[in-house]
């Protein structure tokens, strides 16, 4: 608040002419060193939101590919478990009961990639998502041997993940497949990332206003001696004037003050000698008056002894 009044005061006078705050836009070096710390504490804060918020992006999406892949297993797991069932009606409320333990979406296909059971059939009849698997997903999950397969898709246009597994033992036979569809991760960002910033906002916020006070009272402690100077300066009396302290003489601060208070020492020797020289020479003034005033009367006197003299 400060700052900002200062600003706005430097820029339009406003709101009120000689307004004393701790924060100041002017070119002295207290000003100098209050923005400076400003400035960086702004700069640092953008720069970690920059760096942040893209790194915060690709962890949450990585930690929720990981956290699916998890789920994915223990589901895969429990299905091996499951005793062979005669038809897909009864693989169906299998699926669907696995799929509510483990919160996921369950699709069983055979190995021409046609869909055999589904947690969630109401998709596939409303022709929502293709009852065939990919083509790509079925030769990589037979050629290669790959672990899974993840595939970026669309559901009613928006952007959906569907998880490939080859399972070893399903309730259905020659049902070597199984699909996992879910949520784009960086469809749920959104929530995070608000949560987030806001957390940021207000950490950041704090922060600043205590690196800005920080600045304001470093600022003020370091420029002290020098507004000591520059006072004791203005009000420069010969002979009335009182050495500073400072309590670290090695610093530059230090160094000035020792340089501010030796000067005054000179100045003051100076004034004494030129006030002895002064008196000295008033003395010698005076006894050149008295001189004078003694040799006037003399001067008349010496040629009538010598007229007295010769006379007698």
């Amino acid at each position: 608040l400060s700052a900002l009044l200062a600003w706005t005061y430097k820029r339009w006078r406003w709101p009120a002419p000689g307004l004393s705050l701790p924060f100041n836009w002017n070119v002295q070096f207290r000003g100098k060193v209050q923005r400076m710390a400003l400035g960086i504490a702004i700069g640092t804060f953008s720069l970690f939101i920059l760096i942040a918020i893209p790194f915060f992006r690709q962890y949450s999406i990585q930690d929720a590919e990981n956290r699916i892949l998890r789920q994915a297993g223990r589901a895969r797991d429990e299905l091996g478990r499951q005793p062979v069932v005669a038809d897909s009606k009864a693989a169906d409320s299998l699926l669907l009961r696995i799929a509510r333990q483990f919160d996921l979406d369950l699709d069983l296909y055979d190995e021409k990639g046609h869909l055999l059971a589904s947690s969630g059939r109401d998709i596939y009849q409303a022709k929502l998502r293709p009852v065939r698997l990919p083509d790509a997903v079925a030769k990589q999950l037979k050629a290669s041997k790959a672990p899974y397969v993840l595939q970026n898709e669309y559901l009613q246009g928006l952007p959906v993940q569907v998880l490939y597994l080859p399972v070893s033992r399903a309730p259905l036979e020659k049902a070597p497949f199984l699909s996992i569809p879910f949520q784009h991760p960086s469809e749920r960002l959104s929530e995070g990332l608000k949560n987030f910033l806001g957390a940021m906002l207000m950490v950041s916020i704090f922060l600043l206003l205590l690196s800005v006070s920080a600045a304001i009272w470093i600022a003020n402690q370091l420029t002290e001696p020098l507004a000591n100077i520059s006072e004791n300066l203005r009000s420069f009396r010969i002979g009335e004037n009182r050495p500073l302290t400072w309590e670290n003489e090695e610093d530059e601060i230090g160094e000035l003050v020792r340089a501010y208070n030796a000067a005054i020492e000179q100045v003051d020797a100076s004034a004494r000698q030129l006030r002895q020289s002064e008196r000295e020479k008033a003395w010698r003034e005076m006894a050149r008056q008295v001189a004078h005033e003694i040799k006037n009367p003399l001067t008349p006197m010496k040629p009538s002894i010598q007229y007295l003299l010769h006379a007698y």
